[in-house]
């Protein structure tokens, strides 16, 4: 697994829009639904932030398609290093329980050399010009920005204005701003459902997180991806896709994984 300095930033232009997305966990049906929304919809580069692996069993078929697309920006997710660690056989970091653990057991010991090589080349956090991407929290990559409370405690450790970031499964944007007396006000922007795009304020910093595709935990089942246009302003969408659910559902209960990893994905829990 390799790493970059933290604030160490690779440049792009401005105006560039980005399909961000993460959180696939071995769901092919629910990512190719994804990429044909995204290519009808436009988009010029890709960041992906983390997790391309565990829960159903297509994680090499998902991560050949990453490596179809070269993303820009690819980011590791705590499954994608637990994974390394089993195939590896040494101590895993991130606190799965029992049955996600014996799912990347069976993913490591399968998974070709291609794409345990794409895995391994993910870094823990990218930093660009004018955005950044994390699986989870900026400096502590497995813990979890779930509200203002916890993205306030993160903030100090962002080194552009906006962070990109996927790990909790649901999306929404979680916004400051300082003000005169030292402080910051926080905001919580709701992207539930299909809104129409979202214009990041002036002197703004926070996070973006597009949900999940492989494993929404907001109550909707669909897909999940983010559009983001590199601003100023930074204009922030998130897209669901409906797909059929079936579809992983059986491929779950085919491979003898866990039947509540396919049961979820019905109800976006």
């Amino acid at each position: 697994m390799v790493d970059v300095r933290a604030c160490d930033a690779a440049v792009i232009s401005s105006r560039v829009r980005y399909l961000v997305f993460g959180d696939v966990h071995g769901n092919l049906a629910a990512l190719d639904a994804v990429l044909a929304d995204a290519d009808a919809r436009g988009y010029d580069a890709v960041a992906f932030l983390g997790d391309a692996v565990g829960y159903a069993p297509d994680a090499g078929a998902v991560v050949r398609r990453l490596i179809d697309l070269d993303p820009a920006v690819a980011v590791a997710g705590n499954h994608d290093v637990d994974l390394l660690a089993l195939h590896d056989d040494v101590p895993l970091e991130a606190a799965l329980d029992a049955d996600a653990r014996e799912v990347l057991r069976r993913q490591a010991a399968t998974l070709d050399d291609e794409a345990i090589a794409w895995l391994r080349a993910r870094p823990r956090h990218w930093v660009g010009s004018a955005f950044e991407a994390h699986h989870g929290a900026p400096g502590d990559p497995w813990r979890y920005l779930t509200d203002l409370a916890t993205a306030d405690a993160s903030l100090d450790a962002l080194c552009t204005p906006l962070a990109v970031v996927g790990h909790t499964h649901v999306p929404c944007a979680l916004l400051f701003v300082d003000r005169p007396d030292g402080g910051r006000t926080g905001r919580v922007v709701p992207l539930e459902g299909d809104p129409a795009p979202y214009d990041v304020p002036a002197h703004a910093r926070g996070f973006f997180n597009p949900g999940s595709v492989g494993q929404p935990r907001d109550g909707d089942p669909r897909a999940a991806y983010g559009l983001l246009e590199v601003g100023p302003p930074h204009r922030l969408q998130v897209v669901r896709v409906p797909y059929d659910v079936a579809v992983p559902r059986a491929a779950i209960r085919a491979a003898g994984y866990p039947d509540r990893f396919g049961a979820r994905l019905e109800v976006g829990r």
